[in-house]
């Protein structure tokens, strides 16, 4: 995890912490068990932690 994204994880209370790292695990073992979806990169977007795939529209539902 860089830094930054650390550090605001780091911010939140405990229970809301450990809620946050949870989601963020199941998003990164999801990616890594669907072909389909591929490497994800975490960043921030607006001072939030943000998850984009490489592979375009590979995080988008379409009808």
């Amino acid at each position: 995890m860089e830094p930054t994204i650390k550090v605001v994880f780091d911010s939140c209370q405990p229970n809301i912490r450990e809620t946050l790292l949870t989601i963020r695990q199941w998003i990164f073992d999801i990616a890594n068990t669907s072909e389909s979806i591929g490497t994800i990169d975490e960043c921030l977007k607006w001072g939030e932690p943000s998850y984009l795939t490489h592979t375009p529209k590979s995080g988008t539902i379409s009808p």
